[in-house]
């Protein structure tokens, strides 16, 4: 039986980790015109970069929610 890991090792982990966390390849991809598709004021919708389909697209809000209850407002 595998045993559990604990937040212990979720920290060593990403101390051995050189690269940042995944939301800021997002940002990033969210700012390159090459992958852009379309924009607005509230919305930018991106190619995926490792598509799981043909068309495979990622619409992500430009404003930062802390809940997803906020978006219902």
């Amino acid at each position: 039986m595998a045993s559990k890991r604990t937040n212990e090792d979720f920290l060593k982990d990403s101390k051995k980790q050189k690269t940042g966390h995944w939301s800021q390849g997002l940002k990033a991809s969210m700012e390159d015109p090459n992958l852009i598709v379309d924009s607005d004021d509230l919305v930018v919708i991106i190619k995926d970069k490792y598509p799981k389909a043909q068309h495979h697209y990622l619409i992500l809000p430009k404003e930062i929610f802390l809940t997803l209850k906020l978006l219902l407002k």
